[in-house]
């Protein structure tokens, strides 16, 4: 257990996972933002405060794919291709942010996506029929 105290006072005991534990976590979230998050570019930008935020261009998703996916590599739960993925399509949707002033493109959501499928595949792999 791991005991984090927040600048608010507030205090929260997190597990500690070992890696079949995370891997199997990681692979239920990236599920739910694969198949329950739009792939729609919204007419307007979407905040979390929105009625309707479920959108894989959202920043916040972004944010939580990179942290996952960085966690997922520095435990050596990805292959090297996947991880070389991984970066990849970071460092692009870091491009397109500055050229676009801040708009993920479609492109961007569809490399996420693919990203998200060949991650699950290979950690569903890795746990065995007992994850399913």
């Amino acid at each position: 257990m791991t005991k984090i105290i927040w600048p608010d006072g507030r205090i929260e005991i997190r597990e500690e996972l070992n890696d079949e534990e995370f891997a199997a976590r990681q692979c239920e979230v990236f599920y739910r933002m694969l198949n329950e998050y739009s792939d729609d570019l919204p007419a307007e930008v979407v905040h979390s405060t929105s009625k309707d935020n479920k959108y894989k261009c959202r920043a916040a998703l972004w944010g939580i794919l990179n942290m996952r996916m960085g966690e997922l590599e520095k435990r050596g739960l990805l292959p090297t291709e996947i991880s070389s993925e991984y970066h990849t399509i970071m460092q692009d949707y870091e491009t397109h942010l500055k050229q676009r002033a801040g708009l993920t493109s479609a492109e961007d959501i569809s490399a996420a996506s693919s990203l998200l499928r060949k991650t699950i595949s290979c950690l569903d792999e890795r746990l065995g029929p007992s994850s399913n």
